[in-house]
């Protein structure tokens, strides 16, 4: 006997459908990658599987010149790929390489030049790289134009835009923005460098905070050290944890402990004290005050010592061991040369005539 299917089974049956295994995303990712494999060229080969014509449209394998949807295990002898460029293994010998849009990378990039979005797992090597770059370990390269985000860090030659190092950053010249999750070391900086533990750098111009501490040659602007700060010539405002040194300081500085140089003009204010060959400007020190050469006003808590003095000076004991003129006021004051006013418990002249030498309260010379 034959089974009869009725109307309604009928129509259900017509609307069952049976899934190909090609319309699968599984077999469509399988079939991709073994279209990869078997375009894989043997070293310095520049053949590939190109959809739908040469050089254009979806390629497999290491296509040279390309512009659209390229897939490769290792690029070797690239020369410019446009779109967005897929690669899984470390490049060999592909220095000269140029990428246009969007790169990613499993393992490593090498070109000459990186122009659009690059993310890659271990890191990105280049001569310029031109955009935005994302790398899990590191990126280094001649010159980066940008943004650069380096897990562990970052090497360059010239970086402008944004580096970000987890570790660090170094290069020889960075303008912009530049944050090392240790520290930063160039030598010229132009712009905001933030370093976890600290930055050095020969020439720095900007805003630049060390989380230990700030070392340069040269640097114009604000400098801000956990520890302290230092540097050669230092032009702007700058504060030391502990303190603040350098050879010639001209702007305001203050540290915890001191600010201390050759050349001093400015504000200068030290938790212990203030010292200099010559300072110039307004100083305080909870301690003291020292120079061979004191210019303005300058306050000190406990000690005032000089050579020569020219201005208003404070401390229990000021001494001037050379030439001393304007108003000093403190416990002791003394003055080898006197062409002025002191004013304390004991003063001494060392000019005053025979008996008016050491006065209480008032002493005065003023020719």
């Amino acid at each position: 006997m034959v089974p009869c299917l009725s109307s309604s089974q009928t129509q259900q049956t017509s609307q069952i459908s049976i899934s190909l295994p090609s319309q699968h995303p599984a077999f469509l990712v399988s079939t991709a990658f073994l279209l990869l494999a078997l375009s894989v060229p043997s070293a310095g080969s520049g053949s590939s599987l190109d959809i739908p014509v040469h050089r254009y449209g979806l390629s497999f394998g290491n296509s040279k010149d390309f512009t659209g949807l390229r897939f490769n295990l290792v690029d070797r002898g690239v020369n410019r790929v446009r779109g967005i460029n897929v690669t899984f293994w470390v490049p060999e010998d592909n220095g000269r390489a140029r990428y246009d849009g969007l790169n990613l990378a499993l393992v490593g990039t090498q070109a000459a030049e990186i122009n659009g979005v690059s993310v890659s797992l271990v890191g990105t090597g280049g001569g310029e790289l031109n955009g935005l770059f994302l790398n899990g370990v590191g990126i280094g390269s001649g010159d980066i134009n940008g943004l650069g985000f380096g897990l562990i860090g970052i090497g360059a030659g010239d970086i402008s835009g944004v580096g970000i190092g987890g570790i660090g950053i170094g290069a020889n010249n960075l303008t912009g923005f530049a944050l090392g999750g240790l520290g930063i070391g160039c030598h010229d900086l132009s712009g905001i460098g933030i370093g976890g533990l600290g930055i050095g750098g020969h020439n720095m111009t900007g805003l630049v905070v060390g989380g230990l501490g700030v070392g340069g040659h040269n640097f114009k602007g604000v400098g801000i050290g956990g520890l302290g700060l230092g540097g050669h010539n230092l032009q702007g405002i700058f504060l030391g944890g502990l303190g603040v040194g350098g050879h010639d300081l001209t702007g305001v500085a203050a540290g915890l402990i001191g600010v201390g140089g050759n050349e001093l003009t400015g504000l200068f204010v030290g938790g212990i004290g203030v010292g200099g060959d010559r300072i110039t400007g307004i100083s305080a020190g909870i301690l003291g005050v020292g120079a061979d050469t004191m210019t303005g006003i300058h306050l000190a808590g406990g000690h005032l010592r000089t050579e020569d003095f020219t201005g208003f000076g404070t401390g229990i004991y000021t001494r001037g061991t050379g030439r001393v003129e304007g108003l000093t006021i403190g416990i002791f004051n003394y003055a080898a040369k006197l062409h002025g006013v002191q004013i304390g418990l004991l003063n001494y002249a060392g000019n005053n005539r025979k008996g008016l030498k050491l006065l209480p309260v008032l002493n005065v010379h003023l020719d």
